[in-house]
Order: C-alpha cells, then structure tokens, then sequence
C-alpha cells in the first residue's frame, strides 16, 4: 500500500494531490515580486548573452571561452527569471523535503 504521512496543521499542505498524495500548498502561484525579479532575470541574461556574443565577434578564437561563459550564464539566468515568473519552484511535493 502507498502510506503517506499526516500534515496535520502544516499551513502548507491542503487537500490532497492526486499525483503525490501529498497536500498542494495554497500559496497563489504567480505573486508580483517574483515577476519583478523574474523579468530582471531575464533581461540580464539577454544582456549576458548579448555580451557574449559581441566578445566572441570582437575577438574570435580569444574571446571563445568568456563568450561562452556569457551564454551559458545568460542561459541559466533567463530559465531562472522564468521559473520566477511562473510562480517559483514548488518543493513541498517531494516527502524528503
């Protein structure tokens, strides 16, 4: 049988999810502050990117690998501007965290 753990009166955890088992938290999922931040995110990782590739067009081979860096860090911040966006990440349905 799948046995899951009371909540009790955890504010976090309410009515059951089907997947899990596990309560889903009430917590609206998209909340002004983590949008502000989300889109800043993501505009500094636009202009990460953007430097990147001007580096690698203003001094090819020499500029490689801080282009890439650039990119990979322009890359990484827009994914977390739009994890920001869409309301965070949600770690209350895993039952070892």
């Amino acid at each position: 049988m799948n046995e899951h753990p009371d909540h009790g009166d955890d504010p976090h955890h309410s009515g059951e999810d089907e997947e899990h088992g596990y309560g889903v938290a009430d917590v609206p999922r998209f909340q002004a502050g983590l949008a502000v931040r989300g889109a800043l995110l993501i505009l500094a990782g636009l202009g990460m990117i953007s430097g990147g590739l001007r580096t690698f067009r203003n001094h090819h081979v020499l500029g490689l690998p801080f282009a890439i860096a650039g990119v990979a860090g322009g890359l990484t911040s827009i994914w977390a501007g739009i994890i920001h966006i869409t309301g965070g990440e949600r770690f209350d349905d895993h039952p070892f965290l």
